[in-house]
């Protein structure tokens, strides 16, 4: 058995640097308090892009500058930014799966929604991108692919996560269960407008798969 923490905090709204430190923090104080595993909601670094479906028609502009400073302030893996919340996993004995927006280093990609997975030595366990984005997220996030439904072997057993809407996908699902997946961990932009979806479909998970999950909103 072993403590199991899920963050719920705002990020410093499109500031990578800022929020890694608040994630740093974080991480080190559940660390203080016990956990052993620490999850954090979808995109949480540098922030989930709200803008198109929250903005106004008519405020291209504002999105548009948005859109820059989401591209300027993502996470490169690895990066210092790895570096540092590998530091910190390690300092306080903790796995930490962090949702970011990841800036690929391959020629001509794109930003992906990514699941980052850090052990307790601090190590980068590898990252899963969404396989395919929902709805608006297409405007920013490319796709990723078969070779990211991953998981990982830890002490805290069979280490896992989808991303929001890919808990639609019963075969998305299937396929996590079928690697051996033991702990599932379960993001999401937003408590508000997805509780009660997210409830369902998280428990459903735990239910068909047999797996424990914790369920990250922002």
């Amino acid at each position: 058995k072993y403590l199991a923490a899920v963050v719920q905090a705002a990020p410093v709204f499109l500031n990578r640097q800022a929020t890694v430190e608040k994630a740093c923090r974080l991480i080190h104080e559940a660390g203080k308090n016990g956990a052993k595993l620490v999850a954090f909601p979808e995109a949480w670094i540098p922030t989930f892009p709200h803008w198109p479906r929250a903005l106004p028609v008519g405020e291209r502009e504002l999105s548009q500058a948005a859109w820059v400073r989401l591209y300027e302030e993502s996470v490169e893996i690895p990066s210092s930014d790895t570096q540092a919340m590998g530091e910190a996993a390690r300092e306080a004995g903790c796995h930490v799966v962090m949702g970011i927006n990841e800036r690929s280093r391959e020629p001509g990609a794109t930003l992906y929604n990514t699941l980052l997975f850090l052990s307790d030595q601090g190590h980068v366990l590898g990252k899963r991108r969404k396989l395919l984005p929902t709805y608006e997220e297409r405007c920013c996030w490319g796709s990723g692919n078969a070779s990211d439904l991953v998981v990982f072997e830890t002490c805290l057993g069979s280490l896992g996560g989808l991303i929001c809407g890919e808990h639609y996908h019963p075969l998305l699902r299937h396929a996590m269960a079928t690697k051996g997946e033991q702990v599932h961990v379960a993001v999401w932009p937003k408590g508000e407008q997805t509780d009660h979806t997210a409830d369902l479909l998280s428990r459903s998970h735990a239910l068909e798969s047999q797996v424990y999950v914790l369920k990250a909103c922002g």
